[in-house]
C-alpha cells in the first residue's frame, strides 16, 4: 500500500483507531460526563490502607481506546494483588462500603511506559550550556565527577518525575556505570521507587571504543534481581554498538549478553555521519538484529534500514524532544510505519527535556505525524496513544503492561480535567494534546498508590529537590561548569 493511502485509512491499529471518539467509538458526539465526587464516599479510604488487599477503582470513564469490547463509560475495576481482576460497568455489583477510591470526574488511562531514559543524569536538568560549552562537552565534565550517590539520587528524582507524569514502566538507560558501585545504586534507587521497568546496565562515558565494558557486573546485577520474588524490575544490557564502540567490542558484549539471556539496546544512526557507516546492515547480515536489540533514535536510517529492523523484529525508541533539541534531526516515522517497524516513546533525558512529561512527548510525535506527512492524517493521535501505552510495552518486550485489561498489571493513571477543559471530539487527540501533567490525579503502579489527589504519596517532593539541587551544585563546581 502506498504510503499516502495509508495514512488515509488511519495510522492507528483498527482497534485504536475504530474507537478513537465519543460514547463507544461510534460517535463524534459529547458524552455525558460523571458527576464529581462528593466528599466522604463510603468507599474512599487512605490509599496505604488499600495495599495487598481486594479493592476497587470506582466511577471513573474508560475512553473506548482503552474500555472493554471498545465501549466508553463510566467503569469499576478491581484490584487483587496488584492484577485487574475485573472491569464492570458502573455502578457495579460491588457492596457498599467496600474499600477503594472514587474516582468520579476522572479518565482511566493504562500507564504510560518509557522506552529509553538515562535516569543518572536527572540532577543535571539544563546543563546542556555551559561555560564548557553545548550538551556534550558539559555531560562529559560532569560524567567524569558522578558519584554512586549522585546516580542513586538521579534515578530517585527521574522516576519521582515520570509518576507525576503518568509514565509508570521505565527503561533506565544506564550509561554512565563507572564502577559496580554506580550501578548497584541505580538498582537500589529502581527497586526502591517500587516504579515498575528495566534496569539496562551499560558503560562508562570514559571507556574507549577498543574497551569491553563490566558486563561481570551486569550479571551480578541480574542475579541479584533474579534473587527478588516478585520483582518489578528486568536486567538488560545498555551497549555503545557499532556506531560507537569497535567491532570487536560490540560483537563480544552482543555474544555476552545473548548468553546471559538479557535484551541489548543501542544507539544508532543518530547522526548523518554515523548512518553512513550502514551498521544496520551489518547486524542484519550478521544475525544481530531481532526483538531482543532494541535500537534508540535512527533519525538517519535509510528506508532500506528500516524494512531490515522490521524483519529481524527490532524496535526504535524515539526521543523526538531531545532529538530535535541535540540536533539529530527529526525521527523517520513515516518510513518506520511503512516498514512496520516497532516503535516506543520516551523523554530521554532531563538535561535536554527539562521534565518528564509524556503528554509532550506524545504531542509533538502526533504533530511531527502531520509534518512529515505534509498533511493532517486521520488517526495519528490515536497511533501516538498506542505507542506510549502498549505499543511502547511490546518493543520492550515486558507483556501486559499498558493496557487496561483483566488479568493485567495494576498500572493505571486518573486524569481528572480541570474546570475549563472542553473535552474534544477526538478522544485520543484530548490525552495527547489537550491533557497535561495538570491532570494527572492518581497514579497506581503494579496495584499500589504513588500519586493520588494531584500530589506523590510515597515521597516528599520538596525535600528531594533540594537534595537535588544541592548535590547538582557540588557536580557543576567540581566540573568547572
Amino acid at each position: 500500500m502506498k504510503r499516502r493511502a495509508f495514512l488515509e485509512l488511519g495510522l492507528a491499529a483498527p482497534s485504536l483507531v475504530a474507537s478513537m471518539s465519543g460514547c463507544g467509538g461510534r460517535s463524534r458526539g459529547a458524552c455525558p460526563e460523571p458527576p464529581a465526587p462528593a466528599p466522604g464516599e463510603a468507599n474512599q479510604v487512605e490509599p496505604a490502607a488499600l495495599e495487598g488487599r481486594s479493592w476497587l477503582l470506582t466511577g471513573a470513564r474508560v475512553p473506548a481506546i482503552f474500555a472493554p469490547q471498545g465501549e466508553e463509560g463510566s467503569y469499576d475495576l478491581r484490584v487483587v494483588e496488584g492484577r485487574i481482576v475485573s472491569i464492570e460497568r458502573a455502578p457495579s455489583s460491588a457492596g457498599a462500603g467496600e474499600p477503594g477510591l472514587d474516582l468520579r470526574g476522572c479518565w482511566l488511562l493504562p500507564g504510560f511506559v518509557d522506552t529509553h531514559f538515562h535516569l543518572w543524569n536527572s540532577l543535571a536538568r539544563g546543563a546542556d550550556n555551559s561555560q564548557l560549552g553545548g550538551f556534550y562537552p558539559s555531560m562529559g565534565a560532569l560524567a567524569k565527577v558522578w558519584t554512586p550517590a549522585a546516580s542513586a539520587l538521579g534515578v530517585e528524582l527521574g522516576l519521582a518525575e515520570c509518576v507525576a507524569s503518568g509514565i509508570t514502566t521505565v527503561n533506565n538507560w544506564a550509561h554512565n556505570v563507572r564502577s559496580p558501585e554506580h550501578a548497584a545504586a541505580e538498582l537500589d534507587a529502581q527497586l526502591r521507587s517500587g516504579v515498575r521497568g528495566r534496569f539496562s546496565c551499560g558503560y562508562s562515558q570514559s571507556l574507549g571504543e577498543d574497551e569491553i565494558m563490566d558486563l561481570d557486573t551486569v550479571a551480578a546485577m541480574l542475579a541479584q534481581v533474579e534473587g527478588i520474588q516478585g520483582s518489578l524490575i528486568d536486567v538488560g544490557i545498555a551497549a555503545r554498538g557499532p556506531d560507537r564502540s569497535a567491532g570487536e567490542v560490540w560483537r563480544a558484549e552482543w555474544d555476552r549478553a545473548r548468553a546471559l539471556g538479557v535484551p541489548i539496546t543501542a544507539h544508532v544512526a543518530s547522526k548523518r555521519a554515523a548512518a553512513d557507516e550502514h551498521n544496520i546492515p551489518l547486524m542484519y547480515e550478521e544475525g544481530r538484529l531481532g526483538p531482543d536489540v532494541q535500537l534508540v533514535h535512527a533519525t538517519h536510517a535509510r528506508p532500506e534500514d528500516y524494512a531490515m529492523l522490521a524483519e529481524a523484529g527490532s524496535p526504535v525508541f524515539i526521543s523526538p524532544w531531545t532529538e530535535t533539541a541535540v540536533g539529530y534531526g527529526f525521527p523517520g516515522l513515516l518510513a518506520m510505519i511503512d516498514a512496520g517497524v516497532k516503535v516506543g516513546l520516551s523523554v530521554d533525558n532531563l538535561v535536554l527535556a527539562s521534565r518528564a512529561d509524556f503528554f509532550e512527548v506524545m504531542k509533538l510525535s502526533a504533530n511531527l505525524l502531520d509534518a512529515l506527512g505534509e498533511a493532517q492524517r486521520v488517526g495519528a493521535d490515536a497511533r501516538v496513544l498506542g505507542w506510549a501505552t502498549s505499543g511502547g510495552g511490546e518493543a520492550l518486550g515486558i507483556p501486559g503492561v499498558g493496557r487496561l485489561e483483566v488479568g493485567g498489571p495494576a498500572d493505571i493513571v486518573a486524569l481528572r480535567p480541570p474546570a475549563l477543559a472542553h473535552l474534544g471530539l477526538d478522544r485520543a487527540k484530548t490525552f495527547t494534546h489537550h491533557a497535561t501533567t495538570a491532570w494527572v490525579d492518581t497514579v497506581l503502579i503494579d496495584g499500589r498508590v504513588h500519586k493520588r489527589g494531584g500530589k506523590l504519596t510515597r515521597i516528599d517532593a520538596a525535600e528531594l529537590a533540594a537534595r537535588a539541587q544541592a548535590m547538582f551544585g557540588e557536580l557543576a563546581a567540581r566540573a568547572g561548569l
